[in-house]
């Protein structure tokens, strides 16, 4: 029969799989191409994205160091135009050394921004520093002088305000004509567009990137600027190639997609070339919103080569499944024979009577000859238990443990209400005893606190400290804590912590409990003891050697006698308090509060007699602190004199060489010296009193604004006019600056000027 079923199990499970198994392949077959195709075109996706990001990185790097430049050139706003072109060049320099492998770091100025004399605007010069090979040349060119080009780049970024990643030129650099594209940055001076920063990249910088971008599936990488040149490709000669001309009549308008700026693909079919799928991934550097795009054409060959094989695979591990299902099969079919056999000789040795002798079948299934075993293994169990726990109870072992097989198990049942007659006996005696050691532990207990609170009443914190750590220890607590009632001020009364217990060590801890707040407050405001067994998260934590935890149970009770509450004192353990430990504790509280009342007359007296000491010390200090006060008022007023006589030879200073002004916060002249007035050619009653702005022309009025906004702010400011008189126009340097009184708070403004020569650009 073994031998049979074992071959009748192989055959039927092995045919069945079989038929399954031509489905399933002939089913995979069909749908795995246009699968396996899904996986290569996103595979290709992520791959140009990748790699758009990765070109996106370095153009970034480019972008940022012309933004940069940019922030650079617009701090020079107040140099004078020579200035400027020196430091121009000077960033330039610095820029180009630093990067070889740029073609050129430029810069363009707006002539209104060099020369004070030129109105119009436009008109530039340009400052381009280029080179090759650590020779470097600064070509100096002015243009637009007559009106910006219509259309151009320059133009565009001067009315857009935006920076701006060009598409590829060719440019000329000592002779040599290369392609390049720029990345350009306006320069913002005080609102105003002041110039354009730019760096010109070489497009042979990408061709590394892309010639050794990883070659997925026979795989073409390529990188295309916004207009469609081709920046990059791993086939060289279409780099500076128009995309169109490579994927010419396609019906998608590849050129139309790229400037979208939006991810897209599409089927290529060419006689010369053959199928392919190109997906395109777009990237963004700059404001003006002009993207690139990274594109990936895959062959279909190596799509289909890559279905076959994964087609053949199937197959291969099919077979593979089909072989090692037959050997699996075989090792079942001896797994359900072999339990058997050893069901057999346990229910023999149990029918002698050897329980001993019987071990646990280790057959673990669960099907129909699992539940056999399991049968016989309760019942294997059962009989070793009985005939355990018989014997444990002849040898007045009570606490054993023991259940009976089933409530029909007679033999068990017969035993379990033996034992439970000779615990009840057992138990009655146990409790008699630990009434009478509860007895004893309270008598003892009360003599021992009689004695404390006789011997320590001088001194409020001693005796709190030593009736908190004997109480915490004398009822095995883990720690504890005594609350009294503060009466200093009778409209402010409140609880205290006046001694604290924890693990043999004192801790004092400055806390104060407002009545009627938490537990604490509670238990005074209502008289009554309170108990918890569930103490809340956070509340309270016991410390130990293994860390903090949680305090099972936590009792406070109140210090009260004759009806008045003089504090709350607070136990926690982590073990539950008994009613006799709590009814002890009740009774030694009512001692503490009466004792509490008498050391607190007697702390009173001894007070009274302190403060009348203290008293006396206290006017004496007094008296030698005052005269000290006076010492120090004197030197003070020295000092004031001594830094009035300094400002004063200050401003004469000032007023003999200087053009001088005092300001009101809203710009109104308070007074103004000699020298300001010859230059202005006024008398002191026509300027004191009115606002400086009367005196600007409309064109200098925002400028002054701006300025004014930043004196009132706290910073000092300087400026630049031109006064027109009948000998001439005069350059006037004016600084202004913030004056601010003892409260560091401002409260007038000091203007300041000095004539200078004119300066030519």
């Amino acid at each position: 029969m073994k031998i049979k079923l074992n071959y009748r199990l192989l055959i039927s499970i092995l045919s069945v799989t079989v038929i399954v198994f031509m489905i399933t392949f002939f089913y995979i077959g069909y749908k795995i191409k246009p699968i396996l195709r899904n996986d290569v075109e996103r595979i290709a996706d992520a791959y140009a994205g990748q790699y758009a990001n990765l070109v996106r990185s370095f153009l970034t790097e480019e972008m940022h160091i012309s933004k940069t430049m940019a922030y650079q050139f617009e701090t020079m706003g107040d140099l004078s135009g020579e200035q400027k072109i020196a430091s121009s060049l000077k960033l330039q320099e610095k820029i180009f050394s630093e990067h070889l492998d740029y073609r050129s770091v430029w810069m363009s100025w707006e002539l209104q921004f060099l020369d004070p004399n030129w109105q119009k605007p436009f008109g530039r010069i340009r400052i381009n520093l280029h080179g090759k090979g650590g020779k470097n040349t600064v070509q100096f060119d002015t243009l637009n002088a007559n009106g910006d080009d219509l259309g151009s780049l320059y133009l565009e970024t001067k009315t857009k305000l935006l920076d701006v990643l060009t598409d590829p030129y060719v440019d000329n650099y000592d002779g040599v004509e290369e392609l390049v594209a720029s990345v350009c940055n306006p320069v913002i001076i005080n609102g105003q567009f002041a110039g354009l920063a730019g760096i010109d990249i070489p497009l042979s910088r990408f061709k590394d990137i892309i010639s050794k971008a990883e070659n997925i599936y026979e795989s073409n990488v390529f990188l295309v600027a916004n207009d469609g040149i081709f920046v990059g490709n791993q086939d060289k000669k279409f780099v500076g190639t128009s995309i169109k001309d490579v994927f010419a009549g396609q019906e998608v308008d590849i050129l139309a997609e790229i400037k979208k700026g939006k991810p897209f693909s599409f089927n290529f079919s060419s006689e010369e070339k053959g199928d392919f799928y190109c997906t395109f991934h777009p990237f963004n550097i700059s404001e003006e919103g002009k993207s690139w795009m990274v594109g990936v054409a895959i062959p279909n060959s190596a799509i289909i080569a890559e279905s076959t094989a994964a087609y053949r695979n199937t197959l291969i591990v099919g077979i593979l499944g089909l072989f090692l299902l037959s050997v699996v099969i075989y090792f079942i079919s001896n797994s359900i024979t072999k339990p058997l056999t050893q069901i057999t000789k346990s229910l023999q040795l149990l029918a002698k009577g050897e329980i001993n002798k019987v071990h646990e079948l280790s057959y673990k299934s669960k099907d129909e000859i699992g539940d056999i075993a399991s049968s016989t293994n309760t019942l294997i169990e059962g009989l070793s238990n009985t005939a355990h726990f018989a014997k444990e109870i002849g040898q007045g072992n009570m606490s054993a443990e023991y259940e009976s097989i089933s409530d029909q198990d007679v033999l068990g049942n017969a035993l379990i209400g033996m034992r439970e007659s000779l615990l009840k006996a057992k138990n009655e005696e146990e409790l008699r005893r630990e009434k009478e050691e509860e007895q004893k532990w309270a008598t003892v207990g009360h003599a021992k606190f009689g004695e404390l609170l006789r011997n320590n009443t001088d001194n409020m914190e001693t005796f709190t400290n030593n009736v908190v750590s004997n109480l915490v220890k004398y009822t095995e607590s883990n720690q504890g804590a005594m609350f009294l009632l503060d009466q200093e001020d009778e409209h402010d009364q409140y609880l205290t912590m006046s001694a604290c217990y924890a693990y043999d060590r004192k801790k004092y801890v400055n806390k104060r409990v407002e009545i009627g707040e938490n537990l604490v407050g509670q238990c005074y405001l209502e008289g009554e003891k309170i108990l918890m067994t569930d103490v809340p998260e956070n509340y309270v934590h016991i410390t130990s050697g293994l860390g903090d935890a949680n305090p099972r149970s936590l009792l406070l009770v109140p210090l009260k006698f004759n009806d008045n509450v003089y504090g709350v004192i607070e136990l926690a353990s982590f073990n539950k308090y008994q009613d006799f430990q709590i009814d002890f504790i009740e009774k030694v509280a009512e001692s503490i509060a009466s004792t509490i009342s008498s050391v607190r007359v007697n702390i009173r007296t001894i007070k009274l007699l302190e403060e009348s000491k203290l008293k006396s010390e206290e006017l004496a200090a007094q008296e030698e602190e005052m005269r000290q006060n006076m010492e120090e008022l004197q030197t003070t007023q020295e000092e004031s004199a001594r830094r009035e006589l300094e400002m004063n030879g200050i401003l004469n200073a000032l007023n003999s060489g200087y053009l001088v002004a005092e300001l009101d916060l809203d710009g109104n002249i308070l007074t103004i010296n000699d020298n300001a007035l010859e230059l202005l050619g006024l008398a002191k009653n026509d300027a004191e009193g009115h606002n400086m702005r009367s005196f600007l022309k409309p064109d200098e009025l925002e400028e002054f604004e701006n300025l004014w906004n930043n004196v009132l702010n706290g910073r000092p400011m300087k400026r630049q006019s031109i006064i027109e008189r009948s000998k001439g126009k005069i350059v006037l340097t004016e600084s202004y600056t913030p004056i601010f009184d003892d409260m560091d708070e401002l409260y007038k403004i000091l203007n300041i000027g000095i004539e200078v020569n004119p300066i030519s650009v």
